[in-house]
């Protein structure tokens, strides 16, 4: 997610509550740190690639089910569930997040790979240090206090 979140941040953060904002990109930056994480427990289980890959899926559905139900729950809420501008850009934004997941999802089925193979979106680190810039500045002006 953070892959595709990186070069889109621009049109996904526009006007986004900053406190919602900033748990997001922490979430992201922590998700690329830990990346390998699950793939290296995974290892050890028998029948891997076949849990790997209903995992996978599994994921992808509720992710999927869990994104579309927030998100006409938000737009029924700010009444625009009949906007039609909401809804194209939620169809692009989901064929977009689809071609850059779905590759990624059938590159982690090969035998060589590993998570470590992926490249990191820049913006990953950058969204941590930011947050942890501001909570420096946060302790500062509460020992001023």
């Amino acid at each position: 997610m953070a892959r595709w979140t990186a070069p889109n941040q621009r049109e996904l953060f526009k006007g986004a509550d900053p406190e919602v904002l900033r748990l997001f990109k922490w979430h992201l930056g922590e998700e690329v740190e830990h990346k390998s994480t699950v793939f290296n427990i995974l290892r050890l289980v028998k029948g891997r690639k076949r849990i790997q890959i209903l995992a996978s899926m599994i994921t992808v559905f509720l992710t999927a089910f869990f994104v579309l139900l927030s998100t006409s729950i938000m737009l029924t809420y700010q009444k625009r569930i009949f906007n039609p501008v909401a809804w194209f850009r939620l169809i692009k934004w989901g064929f977009s997040f689809a071609f850059e997941m779905i590759p990624t999802l059938v590159i982690s089925t090969f035998p060589s790979f590993h998570p470590t193979d992926l490249v990191d979106p820049i913006s990953a680190r950058l969204w941590l240090e930011e947050i942890e810039y501001e909570e420096i500045l946060l302790q500062q002006e509460m020992v001023e206090v």
